[in-house]
């Protein structure tokens, strides 16, 4: 941002700051693992967590 908009950080007094987020790989692990659970307690009545399985899949490994 500092060198697309550096007049928003003067007016916003906002500055950049590093983040440790959680990477795509282990996001579609979790969600994998969430299944299995839900699976497990006969709660896979929703389809929403599989959707995002392979869209995750499909981010992956382009």
């Amino acid at each position: 941002m500092v060198k697309e908009a550096p007049e928003v950080i003067g007016e916003y007094h906002i500055n950049p700051f590093e983040m440790k987020v959680q990477g795509l790989d282990r996001t579609l692990v979790d969600k994998v693992f969430a299944i299995c659970d839900y699976y497990l307690q006969n709660r896979i009545k929703n389809i929403q967590g599989i959707f995002r399985i392979s869209i995750s899949c499909c981010h992956l490994w382009k």
